[in-house]
């Protein structure tokens, strides 16, 4: 089997071409709200930053990027002096602004190509690891404006997840955090889409920006517990939708243990185990095809496939193959890579 099969699709960013595009920034309770002229920073603690930029102008082709990939957000477009590209960036001391291409004028002070504007100040966690991709069979556009339009929960999930920054799962309170939560746990699989849908409906705004109040008057009540960070929302949005393709106590593994019915086809690439593994499976009309192990620690492993009673295993590079009966222990190496396929 070759290892190709397991190599993502080039990663293609949502955009959005809507001035006022609200964006959360990975990393910060912070998110930002992108015009063509200005740009607003907004915390948790309510403080708000605000940048004008006198030299830009709306025109046609003035795009905004949410790079999940490499966590940060693009915004390019033509100003009076030509074309313009800069990102927001979250590190560890602050937010800042980079000016990638042309320049551009923020408040008194010019920035040139690769110069950069401090925008906050302060102590912030940007993820270390590089997020992992799901694939729920939606290839469409990557159309910001149009995916709100459609409202498509195959297509939602997976850019949701790929920009959630992993945490543990605290006690929740009631909310529709805490009704999706329970969802979850009975593994009610016809309507955990549609819970994750009405969360993202009443709870989301713009690019993934959490709110704690039903602005629009849904009657969902609190869409999440009140003072809680985005961050930790986030978090407990990946867990959750981590725990639906895979789920992990102590040595023993569970794959799509909570898979929706919706989901016939897809796959989930690069996700880290506790040993600080990585594990990639794919799955057809509900049923897993295979998955690839790439062990980074000496560990036992006990398998437990959705809806398949054993499965091959083989360790790849040395042509070991043999047939593993599920809930069975394997056994992995530090080092060596292993392929699990042929599941029934």
């Amino acid at each position: 089997m070759s290892l190709r099969q397991f190599v993502p699709p080039p990663f293609r960013a949502p955009w959005s071409h809507a001035p006022g595009i609200e964006a959360w920034l990975a990393g910060a309770d912070v998110f930002a709200k992108i015009f063509p002229t200005r740009l607003e920073l907004h915390s948790c603690q309510n403080s708000t930053i605000s940048i004008s930029f006198p030299g830009l102008c709306y025109s046609c082709d003035w795009t905004v990027f949410f790079d999940t990939l490499r966590q940060r957000t693009i915004v390019q477009g033509h100003a009076k002096s030509g074309f313009f590209r800069y990102q927001l960036k979250v590190l560890p001391e602050g937010i800042f602004l980079n000016t990638l291409k042309g320049e551009l004028v923020c408040e008194n002070k010019t920035l040139k190509r690769g110069e950069k504007l401090l925008l906050m100040k302060g102590s912030f966690s940007p993820p270390r690891y590089a997020a992992p991709r799901l694939f729920l069979g939606v290839n469409k556009d990557p159309n910001l404006d149009r995916m709100l339009e459609r409202q498509d929960p195959l297509e939602i999930l997976p850019m949701w997840f790929q920009l959630a920054s992993p945490v543990v799962i605290p006690e929740i309170g009631p909310s529709l955090l805490g009704n999706l939560v329970n969802i979850i746990k009975e593994k009610d699989r016809a309507n955990i889409l549609e819970a994750f849908l009405v969360y993202f409906r009443a709870g989301m705004k713009g690019y993934f920006v959490p709110q704690s109040k039903d602005v629009l008057y849904l009657g969902y009540g609190r869409p999440i517990p009140e003072n809680m960070p985005s961050q930790l929302i986030h978090g407990i949005i990946a867990s959750l939708m981590r725990s639906l393709f895979l789920q992990q106590e102590g040595s023993t593994l569970s794959l799509l243990p909570c898979l929706p019915k919706g989901a016939l086809s897809g796959h989930l690439l690069r996700e880290r185990l506790s040993s600080s593994s990585l594990i990639s499976l794919e799955w057809r009309k509900q049923v897993i095809r295979r998955v690839l192990i790439h062990a980074y620690a000496d560990e036992e492993l006990t398998i437990l496939p959705h809806s398949a009673e054993c499965f091959y295993l083989t360790t790849l590079g040395k042509k070991e193959r043999c047939k593993i009966a599920a809930g069975s222990k394997i056994t992995l190496q530090r080092g060596n890579r292993y392929l699990l396929d042929n599941f029934k």
